[in-house]
Formats: structure tokens, C-alpha cells, sequence
């Protein structure tokens, strides 16, 4: 069995509470007069839906449009906002049964792959560059550095339909409309073939590049991957670590991707397989160590992400007592079934993991979802996907206690977790299908199916549609502003 280590609380929080104050809350990243300018900025959206000639809202509160992409109608998962960029992994066509799409930038066919987009202006973000695959392929990750040696760079995985090899490939991007493909990683510490990869987070600040990945014929299900990336020409195998039990035969685990917190020398990681959370101890690069665990399969389903919230207050708890500060893990299951056919519905959890690394075992707080209401017939998978879990490229802070959740066919949902005890819903916005959507399986109805939401420096949020719908740019405005703050229905619209 791996060693559970364990901190002092009091220690642990307050490094915690300074890499929050070093990485920043929303907008870090912005000078004063980019702020300035944002406020000003909604007023240069004249008509913001009837800009793009369709109608963009089904249902909306406290969410207000600013702007759409069509992504030229490919199905996106991951979206990453990075200063005035945003790059957009794509699924494979395969996964709803279509062939290569034009690119109207080359005026070729191409297989998905990535997307490069200019969102200097979020009212109309600009598709630069599509870096295509030569067959079928999924290219769902994307992660993105700058100024590497005064280049910027990016990594997708690399997966074609079909083949058993996959790989994660590096590009230079320091020309946005021409990516360069520099390097690969094929192999993991056994120098055997990689058969498995998802999603990474590639740190600015160290070069590293942590994923989930599996080597082929080694371990049951992903693990997690660290490779030095700090010369992207030259990938660098650094380390793994998989559970005990993932090496037993037939007991498939599967590490979803990791968050990153590097200023406290810590991963976190959840299982999609398996519906294990945990967290290891990175002080030591080279040997990753298990701090705490739980599995919550059964009695619920397959964890996709994990996050951890620092908080100096919380309510019922008294001021300046020894119980504060408190560390909390958001964590959430991926909805993977259609239409609710699994009869256990995915949710978000609230565990209280403050004295987590002393006892082993976080504490389980709180459960949140969507009610079922109309989307168990809407059509496609409804519950969460996965909540932001980076602003501008770095890991979410979550200072204002907002979390945003891509919710499928239930579009994005804002949940105020000011009191981790009370997750409450004060948000949501929830796109029409568009003449870009396609069915998820052959026999289901078209339906939105929110994949992923990310934020920039301005706190902007970017959403993506699994089967085509494009990018939607969003904004919270606030539960007590007074406008936006009821809800807008309209039916579902029939391309």
C-alpha cells in the first residue's frame, strides 16, 4: 500500500491561501485599463444574437450572451482561454457518424482536430487556424504555454480511430495561422506504446506536462503521466503513479486528468472508471505519494473532476477559531448516459478535506444537480460534464465561490458554493440546437449538449457543444444586479 501523508492543517491552508493570492482571482492577468475597457465592452455587442443570424437562447438567468463561433459545426470539448486566445479541442468525427468538414480557411475537407481563435474581440471571436489530422482522429485535450524560450507552444492528444498507437503531439503556435508540429510523446516509462491518452495540464511555471495516459499492456485503466516539457523539441519522462489496485487483474480504474495546484505541491485526480478521488503529494517529482482517497462508486457513478476551494470563512463556523481556515474538493460525475438511462443521476459533491491529509479520507458535505424536469426527454446526455476548473490558464481559485458547470443538454449552470454546506444554483443559460448540431447517437433528438466552460482575464466564460453547436461567450452577471435576473424561455427551435 502507498504511504498516506500527512501536513498540519494550519500550514497546509495558509500555503494555500498565499498560491491563491499568487495565482489571483479572476482577471489577474488583466492590467486595470483592460477592465476598464471590458466594462465599456458589452456596449460594442449591438445585437449580439441577431449579429449571427439565428436565434442563440432557449433559456437563460443572470446569463447574458456576448458572442458565438461555429467552430465550423465540429464537435469541441475543451476549450482553453489563454490571454486574447482560445484553443478548442475537437472529438472525433466518428462519434457522430460524420465524415471530414470544410475548413473555409484552406477550402479543404478536413478530419477534426483543433482550433485556434482569436478572442481579443469576445463578441466575435475569430477562427485563425484549424490544425486537421490525416485520418479520423480525437483530439478532445488542449493546454497551451507561452513564451517558452520566446516561443509559444501546444499539446493535444493524438488519438485515430482505430489504432492502437496514441500520442500526445507538441506545436509551436508562436504563428497562430501556421501551427508547427515539433515532437510527440509515444511511450511511457516502460518504453512500451502509449494506448490510451486524455486530458493533461501542462504548467507554465515548471514546463510539466501531467496526463492520463496508459502504456500499452501495463496497469488496468489511465494512470497519471509526468513528462518534462520545458524543452517542448525534447520530451522528458518523469514520473507515474496509479493506485494499488490498478494493477490487479480486472479491476479496471480509469484516471480521468489531473488538476494541477504546483504552489502547494499537490495533484488531484478523479476516476471515471472506478469513481475514485484523490490526492497525492508531488514534493517529490520523481514519486508522487497518495495522500488521501475515497471511492464513491458505489454508491454513485464515475468521478471526472476534482478541485480544490480555500476558504478564511464559512458559515455556522465561528470567526478567527481554530476550525478556520477550511480546504473543500468540488468534485463532479460525468453524465454519460442518454437520456437518463442510468437510473443514479450524475452530480456535483462537496467533501470537506481540511483534515483529509491526517485521517486519509476526505469528508462528503454536499450533493448538488439539476433537476430532472423536462431534459430526461429532451434528447442526449443530460447532468455535468465537467465545472471551469482554470481561469486564464491557471488553476481555478475559485475567490468569488462561483463554479460554472457545463451541463449537457441543461447548457451551463452557475452555482453559488459560498456555503460548501448549501451549493445553490443562481445561473444558468442553456443555447437552442443550431443548424451546426447533429444527433449524439443515430435515433436520439438534436439537443444542446454543453461540453466545457473555461474563463479568461476579463471572467469570461466560454462554453462548447459536443455535437457541433459551436462556442457560445458568456457572462455572469450577477444574482442581485437586477437585469437578467429572471428567467428567459423560448421553444426549442427546428432547423
Amino acid at each position: 500500500m502507498e504511504e498516506v501523508k500527512g501536513l498540519d492543517r494550519r500550514g497546509f491552508l495558509k500555503g494555500l491561501s498565499a498560491a491563491a493570492v499568487a495565482a489571483g482571482s479572476i482577471g489577474s492577468t488583466a492590467s486595470a485599463s483592460d477592465k476598464k475597457f471590458w466594462d465599456r465592452f458589452p456596449r460594442h455587442c449591438p445585437s449580439r444574437e441577431v449579429d449571427f443570424g439565428l436565434p442563440v437562447t432557449r433559456d437563460k438567468k443572470n446569463v447574458e450572451f456576448i458572442g458565438w463561433n461555429d467552430l465550423q459545426a465540429r464537435g469541441t470539448l475543451q476549450v482553453t482561454a489563454k490571454g486574447d486566445w482560445l484553443f478548442a479541442g475537437h472529438h472525433n468525427n466518428g462519434l457522430t457518424n460524420q465524415g471530414p468538414l470544410l475548413n473555409p480557411l484552406t477550402g479543404k475537407l478536413e478530419w477534426n482536430g483543433t482550433s485556434i481563435l482569436d478572442i481579443h474581440d469576445p463578441c466575435h471571436p475569430k477562427l485563425v487556424a484549424h490544425i486537421d489530422n490525416p485520418v479520423d482522429t480525437n483530439c478532445r485535450s488542449v493546454q497551451v504555454v507561452y513564451n517558452f524560450g520566446g516561443k509559444d507552444y501546444l499539446v493535444r492528444n493524438h488519438e485515430p480511430s482505430g489504432l492502437p498507437d496514441k500520442s500526445a503531439e507538441i506545436f509551436d503556435i508562436t504563428n497562430r495561422s501556421k501551427p508547427a508540429k515539433v515532437s510527440e510523446i509515444t511511450v511511457g516509462r516502460n518504453g512500451k506504446k502509449l494506448g490510451f491518452l486524455h486530458k493533461g495540464w501542462w504548467s507554465q511555471e515548471s514546463g510539466l506536462y501531467y496526463f492520463a495516459a496508459r502504456e500499452q499492456g501495463v496497469g488496468n485503466g489511465a494512470y497519471l503521466m509526468i513528462y518534462d516539457l520545458k524543452v517542448p523539441e525534447s520530451p522528458v519522462f518523469v514520473s507515474d503513479f496509479m493506485l494499488p489496485h490498478q494493477e490487479e487483474p480486472g479491476n479496471t480504474l480509469t484516471w480521468h486528468h489531473p488538476i494541477v495546484d504546483e504552489e502547494n505541491k499537490r495533484v488531484y485526480g478523479a476516476y471515471l472508471e472506478g469513481g475514485d478521488v484523490i490526492a497525492l503529494d508531488i514534493s517529490v517529482i520523481k514519486s508522487p505519494t497518495l495522500l488521501w482517497h475515497i471511492d464513491t462508486d458505489p454508491p454513485y457513478r464515475g468521478t471526472h473532476t476534482v478541485c480544490p476551494i480555500f476558504y478564511d470563512e464559512v458559515p455556522n463556523f465561528t470567526p478567527g477559531a481554530s476550525s478556520l481556515p477550511r480546504a473543500y474538493a468540488l468534485v463532479c460525475n460525468e453524465g454519460t448516459d442518454n437520456q437518463c438511462s442510468d437510473p443514479i443521476r450524475a452530480k456535483a459533491f462537496v467533501f470537506d478535506i481540511t483534515d483529509a491529509e491526517k485521517t486519509g479520507v476526505p469528508f462528503p458535505m454536499a450533493v448538488w444537480q439539476v433537476p430532472d424536469d423536462d431534459f430526461c426527454t429532451k434528447g442526449a446526455r443530460f447532468g455535468p460534464h465537467q465545472f471551469a476548473e482554470t481561469v486564464d490558464g491557471h488553476i481555478n481559485r475559485f475567490e468569488d465561490k462561483i463554479a460554472y458547470f457545463a451541463y449537457f443538454n441543461a447548457g451551463m449552470r452557475v452555482v453559488d458554493i459560498s456555503n460548501p454546506y448549501l451549493p445553490r444554483e443562481v445561473g444558468h443559460f442553456t443555447p437552442l440546437y443550431n443548424k451546426g448540431s447533429v444527433p449524439i447517437r443515430a435515433g436520439q433528438p438534436l439537443a444542446i449538449q454543453g461540453n466545457d466552460v473555461d474563463i479568461d482575464y476579463r471572467g469570461l466564460l466560454y462554453m462548447s457543444d459536443r455535437v457541433g453547436a459551436g462556442l457560445f461567450v458568456l457572462k455572469y452577471t450577477g444574482e442581485d444586479e437586477g437585469h437578467g435576473d429572471h428567467d428567459e424561455k423560448r421553444g426549442d427551435h427546428d432547423w
